[in-house]
């Protein structure tokens, strides 16, 4: 269990490296942000892709598909998605999806301490809901409400 705790914290800390990097190059984001942009959506088709593929549930899909387009924010579905690593032993591979979608996301988007921390406590009450529910109807639930994050 403390492994799974670590392993979340190093793929949360994508977020936190991918601003500070963000922060000290703030030139090289305006003419890169179309490669970020890329970076993110081919992440995020990717983590669609590998998701599936461990566990297809339609009704799952359908169901994150929805709430995915009212509850938009990222984290709280990449918690879910750390979680649900574990339930298929792949928890090493989809916390480096999300560490590396954290390090291009964070690139993008302009974040104050107060949107960091919420995004803190919606990734950490997702990945324990899910090693204390684990439930594999979490892991097509996020892949749907991921989808709705292409852009």
């Amino acid at each position: 269990m403390l492994d799974e705790i670590f392993i979340a914290i190093i793929a949360f800390l994508g977020l936190i490296v991918g601003y500070i990097v963000s922060w000290n190059a703030k030139e090289e984001l305006k003419p890169g942000r179309k490669y970020f942009l890329l970076l993110k959506n081919a992440l995020v088709v990717l983590l669609f892709l590998v998701l599936i593929y461990f566990n297809f549930n339609l009704v799952a899909l359908i169901v994150g598909l929805v709430i995915g387009y009212f509850l938009r924010f990222y984290y709280i579905y990449l918690g879910f998605v750390v979680g649900s690593g574990f339930l298929v032993n792949q928890g090493l591979l989809f916390s480096l999806l999300v560490f590396l979608f954290g390090l291009s996301y964070s690139s993008l988007e302009r974040f104050n301490v107060n949107k960091v921390i919420l995004s803190l406590v919606l990734f950490f009450i997702a990945f324990f809901v899910v090693l204390f529910y684990p439930y594999e109807f979490f892991i097509s639930f996020s892949a749907g409400a991921l989808l709705w994050r292409l852009k």
